[in-house]
């Protein structure tokens, strides 16, 4: 969904044609009437918004009444930047950032847990030879096995 997809929705369900075209007349209308018809506009949205949302009405919400609601910030937050202020832009991106930062480290757990039992030796400890092993044909293991006894026999 576009960032301003959401609020084009929230004002398509809970306004009227009769309430766009008072919105589309405000500007032609003299200065001094302009903030009268402004709030009036307001009040108007607000008795229709009131009068039509029931729990049998139109609803914003994606989920279903049962399911807990899960919110995606990764989608959420970059279409709310264009509705902050400096420094709640600073601050969404400083979350953005920290959450991006937690999924690198997640992947990065996860990879080390795929690799430690290639990596360890049988004391438990890293060992780099045991890992390049387990990335090795059985050929080019038996070569490497040759060629570790041969450079052992001329020391």
């Amino acid at each position: 969904m576009c960032e301003n997809d959401a609020v084009a929705l929230f004002d398509t369900l809970y306004t009227t044609n009769h309430i766009q075209m008072m919105k589309i007349l405000l500007p032609h209308l003299p200065r001094e009437q302009q903030h009268a018809m402004a709030v009036y506009i307001k009040m108007q949205e607000l008795q229709y918004t009131m009068t039509h949302t029931r729990p049998s009405s139109a609803c914003l919400q994606a989920q279903e009444k049962n399911q807990p609601i899960t919110i995606d910030f990764g989608t959420l937050l970059p279409q709310l930047l264009p509705y902050c202020t400096t420094k709640e832009k600073k601050m969404m991106e400083q979350i953005m950032t920290l959450k991006n930062n937690m999924e690198k480290y997640k992947e990065m757990m996860n990879m080390m847990q795929m690799l430690e039992p290639m990596m360890s030796s049988d004391n438990g400890s890293f060992d780099i030879m045991n890992l390049a092993k387990n990335m090795l044909s059985e050929d080019q293991m038996a070569m490497f096995e040759m060629f570790q006894k041969e450079n052992e026999n001329h020391e």
